[in-house]
């Protein structure tokens, strides 16, 4: 019993011929080289994505981190020269300025400047982008890795234009972040002292009414005792 039809038989395969399908007696083959060429296939593209989307991740991450450093050394100055500020005493006050929060946010702008290259490539690097899947379905090694390779360098060269607008948008974030936090404490501080200094002026006003009652009080009684001192005086001459 064979798997052949004509002579496509390769020497004594049994039930199973070089063929993309076969059948003997209704049975369908086990091997079909085709499938297995597929599957290859599949296995190249699915390693040489990952490899990419490892590149791109890392080489993402070294481009952000450089460009947040460079753009961020004044802001990086001005919060060593806030954190002094900080420290010190106003008027009997702290500012009490949260800089925690600030350096809190300003890590948080860091990692999207730092994964934003690695992130737009990843949205590309993927099975169901239209002009990729045309570029992975190529099964000529060499042809799909250089059009592979262009299509990496040309997403990657945008994602890099595009990351300028990106910093763009994070430094107004942080001088807007920073200028809040920092009006909102003054204000803070401001409306602090304005209550005590009410406190003061209505003590002072308090005590100047203390003060009058007092010295009305006083008066009164020097008044009753000069009218007892005139009266005494009469008493003595009538008698």
């Amino acid at each position: 019993m064979g798997c052949c039809i004509g002579d496509c038989c390769v020497m004594d395969c049994g039930f199973c011929c070089i063929m993309d399908f076969c059948s003997d007696r209704g049975s369908s083959c086990s091997y079909h080289p085709r499938e297995k060429k597929t599957v290859d296939h599949s296995k190249k593209i699915a390693d040489e994505l990952a490899a990419m989307k490892s590149r791109a991740n890392e080489e993402g991450k070294k481009i952000g981190d450089e460009a947040f450093s460079s753009i961020n050394q004044y802001m990086s100055e001005f919060i060593q020269h806030l954190k002094k500020i900080n420290s010190g005493t106003y008027g009997g006050k702290k500012l009490n300025i949260k800089m925690d929060v600030i350096e809190q946010e300003i890590d948080k702008l860091r990692n999207e400047v730092s994964n934003f290259i690695g992130d737009r490539l990843n949205d590309r690097l993927i099975l169901t982008d239209s002009e990729l899947s045309l570029i992975l379905a190529e099964h000529n090694d060499k042809k799909r890795s250089k059009n592979f390779d262009d299509f990496y360098a040309r997403v990657h060269k945008q994602a890099v234009l595009d990351l300028v607008g990106k910093i763009e948008e994070v430094i107004a974030k942080q001088f807007a972040m920073v200028d809040t936090e920092i009006r909102t404490r003054l204000q803070e501080v401001d409306s602090s002292m304005q209550e005590a200094l009410q406190s003061y002026n209505d003590a002072e006003k308090l005590k100047e009414q203390q003060d009058s009652a007092l010295a009305q009080k006083q008066i009164d009684c020097m008044y009753r005792v000069t009218i007892a001192d005139i009266m005494s005086d009469e008493l003595k001459v009538a008698v």
